[in-house]
């Protein structure tokens, strides 16, 4: 598959947070060498990338900011001169910057990836979409969690994946796998 010049690389929420205590179950355990190999073929490229992390406004959260899961975890630091954008809530367009920096580009074609799937990865490209940009979402590079039903029972991370990324392919974004990109 051939990258557009201008494609823009935006891994969202890789945090160390996401790796510990309620976060269990997840599906993806290629997650960390897939985004791994996405960032460097993408750095190799010239092409750029915007990352994301989240702060929690809950004090409480590994995700709060001054806590070490606030950290990116290793595979998914970014390099200095890249670009990171701090969100607060689902969305990687909401009080960042993102869409401003975005529209001064000519035309980017937007590939996300990253934790949670059914949050603010389908959140960020649910709105990418909406704003009018080609977006895509790389399946194997993005990963979640087992959910429970308000009666108590348990949703398989997987399934959870699978159901979040049909509900999206064809409408919201093209789904393209890590080789799918790197091979090319």
């Amino acid at each position: 598959m051939e990258l557009s010049k201008n494609s823009v690389l935006i891994p969202i929420d890789i945090q160390k947070g996401f790796m510990e205590g309620k976060y269990r179950n997840r599906n993806n355990p290629s997650l960390e060498k897939n985004v791994s190999m996405l960032l460097d073929h993408w750095r190799s490229s010239g092409r750029s990338i915007i990352h994301i992390r989240h702060d929690s406004m809950n004090e409480a959260s590994p995700l709060k900011s001054g806590k070490p899961g606030f950290q990116f975890i290793r595979e998914a630091e970014p390099l200095p001169g890249e670009v990171v954008l701090t969100k607060h809530v689902h969305s990687a367009f909401i009080g960042t910057g993102l869409l401003e920096m975005l529209q001064k580009m000519e035309r980017p074609e937007l590939y996300f990836l990253g934790i949670a799937t059914d949050h603010c990865v389908s959140t960020s490209i649910r709105m990418a979409s909406d704003y009018g940009f080609r977006t895509s979402m790389i399946y194997d590079a993005c990963a979640t969690f087992d959910r429970t039903l308000t009666d108590g029972s348990t949703i398989d991370s997987q399934l959870v994946h699978d159901s979040t990324i049909a509900s999206l392919n064809g409408e919201f974004c093209k789904v393209l796998f890590t080789e799918d990109i790197i091979s090319r």
